[in-house]
């Protein structure tokens, strides 16, 4: 292990002409640190053990963050991730093979002077093709069994008095559909109470 005195840091570099350094710290006081593994430390990347914080001085997730950007957009955001180099991959990976009764992704949207805010806003373009077939939004839901009673989507607004549970706007529609229900099984379409 080595050993440091306060104040004097360490830069390791790399053998390549790429120009990637490691500060270890260089300032003229410590502050606690997230203990590493050097054998899992390469030219790009960094493992380190236990939680990391950004923005947060003591994380209890796995990665914490704390954001006070009020205003940014787009690339500003508190949160910002472009894959502008992927063209079949994946952006956002998130996946679970042990959850039963949780959440893989938990959206609160709750100050109170809200007027015009959205939860979730997903906006597709560029797509000039006349032959475009894929799906901006794909839901599947893989429960089997009699006894499942589960939904692929549940929609509830809980004290909207005036406003619309599902608002369907399509109007650029000439032989389209705004909204196709099928099903392969014995069914009902629609069941209506109140």
């Amino acid at each position: 292990m080595w050993h440091l005195d306060e104040g004097t840091g360490l830069t390791v570099s790399d053998s390549s002409s790429n120009g990637y350094t490691l500060t270890a710290n260089s300032s003229t006081g410590w502050t606690n640190g997230i203990v590493g593994s050097d054998d899992n430390l390469g030219v790009n990347s960094l493992v380190v053990s236990g939680n990391v914080g950004i923005g947060v001085a003591t994380p209890s997730g796995t990665l914490s963050i704390l954001s006070t950007n009020a205003t940014g957009l787009a690339t500003s955001s508190a949160l910002n991730l472009s894959a502008n180099s992927l063209t079949s991959g994946t952006g956002l990976y998130v996946a679970s093979s042990s959850a039963t009764s949780g959440k893989l992704l938990d959206i609160q949207a709750s100050a109170a002077s809200q007027t015009t805010t959205s939860a979730l806003n997903i906006t597709q373009s560029g797509a000039t093709l006349t032959a475009y077939t894929g799906n901006i939004v794909a839901l599947t839901g893989g429960f089997s069994g009699a006894s499942s009673t589960g939904n692929v989507l549940n929609l509830t607004t809980v004290a909207d008095a005036a406003g619309s549970a599902l608002n369907i706007t399509a109007n650029a529609l000439t032989t389209g559909k705004a909204l196709i229900i099928g099903s392969s099984a014995t069914h009902r379409y629609y069941h209506s109470r109140s």
